[in-house]
């Protein structure tokens, strides 16, 4: 890994980190009211377009545009898909407690992520 990609993951991990604390909150508050799917899918929602918009100005440095704003979310929509699975799996058949268990997840879909936001952020047709 060139030193130029390495310094993206680090940024990409760190802002991610950030959104992901930030989307997590809003989780632990959702399931007050909701349960964890529906709790999840607001938290993930809202996390999406965090992402978007730190994701293009603090890790790519490229400008915001309307093609990239429709592609990303597709990024986290197969993304999504993954990690409701891997939450079902890890709440309903591993017993793993549901305000832990989107940590989990999380590590197992971050590079998948980033190498897809990569793309569209990086990509010259954008």
């Amino acid at each position: 890994m060139n030193r130029f990609i390495r310094k993206e993951f680090i940024w990409y991990v760190m802002v991610g980190g950030f959104n992901t604390a930030i989307t997590y909150l809003l989780y632990l508050g959702c399931l007050i009211f909701f349960s964890y799917t529906i709790s999840y899918s607001i938290s993930y929602i809202i996390g999406i377009f965090t992402a978007f918009i730190l994701n293009s100005k603090l890790v790519f440095r490229t400008k915001l545009s309307w093609r990239k704003a429709f592609q990303f979310p597709l990024v986290y929509i197969v993304q999504y898909i993954i990690s409701t699975f891997l939450l079902y799996v890890g709440i309903s058949m591993l017993n793993i407690n549901e305000k832990i268990a989107p940590l989990g997840v999380l590590l197992l879909t971050v590079p998948l992520t980033f190498i897809l936001a990569k793309w569209i952020f990086k990509n010259k047709n954008n």
